[in-house]
């Protein structure tokens, strides 16, 4: 259930193969926003979690990906997606969380390890 003012939402998707969710890069600096829905310029393609890991010390959730950086880039915005199938709508990735930050320079041919960290 999603709520946006004085709306409420509810989608239900039917997950395709593996239900883990992927990481996206990009090198866009807009703030991020509830009407967006997937990077402002993603960089190499979206990398599939590993299994969380769980601290129970300060009830936080762990999952991270390593992504191949095709070409140099300053990396300033990372992305947490789902791949999902809606009825009567389609396929598609689903972007669930995006944050951008002052940027990390990265030459091409070299990978970056994200880590997204959620209290759960």
């Amino acid at each position: 259930m999603l709520t946006t003012g004085n709306a409420q939402y509810s989608v239900q998707t039917n997950v395709i193969g593996n239900y883990l969710p992927y990481i996206c890069v990009g090198t866009g600096t807009t703030t991020p926003a509830w009407t967006q829905y997937n990077l402002v310029s993603q960089v190499g393609n979206c990398v599939q979690t590993s299994n969380p890991s769980y601290s129970a010390g300060s009830n936080t959730a762990y999952i991270s990906a390593s992504i191949s950086i095709p070409s140099s880039s300053t990396i300033t915005e990372v992305g947490l997606e789902f791949y999902a199938t809606v009825t009567n709508v389609g396929s598609f990735y689903f972007l669930m969380l995006r944050s951008t930050f002052s940027g990390i320079v990265v030459s091409g041919g070299q990978s970056v390890t994200i880590t997204i960290g959620y209290q759960v």
